[in-house]
């Protein structure tokens, strides 16, 4: 990815651990990876919970996202499109379910961490 080359294994892994970091929740329990796990594919963006698959209650609230690969690459954002730029979603997101704006920096690597999940190889349609 452009710009990557100048990126140090130190800003790397601080990037990584803020999409990890639970203590930026206002009860310290979701981060990103929450519901975005970046260890494997969860396919579909729906609102339905799993329960309704699965018949489990224990599933009641969990639901399918989409995967963040290549997301940087994938612009508009959310199931309606409503958000141009990939920061502008990281924004909201954080908004919406860590109820909590966070600073530009963090915004700055999450979104530079999110770019890092892009393959070369994909293109856009």
């Amino acid at each position: 990815m452009p710009g990557a080359e100048k990126d140090t294994a130190v800003l790397i892994k601080l990037r990584k651990e803020l999409y990890f970091e639970k203590r930026l929740s206002v009860n310290h329990s979701i981060s990103c990876n929450s519901c975005h796990p970046v260890d494997h594919y969860r396919p579909g963006a729906h609102d339905d919970p799993a329960s309704d698959v699965t018949k489990d209650e224990s599933d009641t609230f969990k639901f399918k996202v989409p995967s963040l690969r290549n997301v940087a690459l994938t612009a508009p954002y959310f199931d309606d499109g409503k958000v141009a730029r990939l920061d502008q979603a990281v924004r909201q997101m954080a908004c919406m379910q860590l109820d909590r704006q966070i600073t530009d920096a963090q915004v700055g690597s999450l979104v530079a961490f999110l770019k890092s999940l892009s393959d070369g190889r994909f293109r856009a349609a």
